[in-house]
């Protein structure tokens, strides 16, 4: 087989996984834990944080897979490896994103934190 094609798919798979989280922990945020947070429903409205995130944040997922070695040997994968490797780079990521507002609104942001990285896990893990 092609290793460049191969790589370029787990990529774009990646990176459509990333997207997918994105969106379903933004509709969760906004309809789940702000409504609870202020008492009444918020609608769920795109604004520009959620293009921002639905643009960076999976670039951002792809380069630290990248970083520790995902894309390197694709032929020869483990699946309980690859389960572990997925778990710690979803546990680093959402820390790393939510690291500089966790100070803000702590109940809020674990809820959030938990939120992120359980649609983050279970999506890109595929």
């Amino acid at each position: 087989m092609n290793k460049p094609r191969q790589i370029i798919k787990y990529v774009i798979a990646d990176l459509l996984s990333a997207m997918f989280a994105w969106a379903c922990f933004y509709i969760y945020r906004k309809v789940g834990i702000e409504a609870a947070l202020y008492g009444s429903p918020v609608p769920f409205l795109p604004d520009k944080n959620f293009y921002l995130g639905i643009t960076v944040l999976p670039i951002a997922w792809v380069a630290i897979y990248a970083l520790v070695g995902t894309y390197n040997d694709i032929y020869r994968k483990s699946r309980l490896r690859e389960f572990g490797l997925t778990m710690y780079v979803s546990v680093i990521g959402v820390i790393i994103i939510f690291s500089p507002s966790f100070w803000t609104m702590p109940s809020f942001l674990i809820k959030a934190i938990t939120a992120f990285f359980s649609f983050c896990f279970f999506c890109i893990l595929e």
